[in-house]
């Protein structure tokens, strides 16, 4: 099982994401800047024979309006990826 790429169109603009698995609980891994999800290519397949995982992270430039938006950012795109 490989895994595909896909963007989540969110409120603080567009976020691309690597996913891999079709049923199972949904796990979220977040990269750290100022990697991709690249870093996921390895762990993703192997997760994905037991859950729905998704790799990604909103990055520069996201347009945060307050020290709190990167929360509300990533939440947004967790809500986005996770129902695709």
């Amino acid at each position: 099982m490989g895994t595909e790429g896909g963007y989540a169109d969110t409120e603080w603009g567009q976020v691309h994401y690597r996913r891999s698995g079709g049923a199972g609980p949904w796990i979220g891994l977040f990269h750290e800047s100022p990697l991709s999800s690249r870093v996921f290519e390895d762990v993703l397949p192997p997760l994905g024979r037991h859950a729905r995982g998704a790799g990604g992270r909103p990055g520069l430039p996201v347009r945060l309006r307050a020290p709190g938006d990167f929360a509300a950012a990533l939440l947004d795109f967790v809500r986005k990826a996770a129902v695709r």
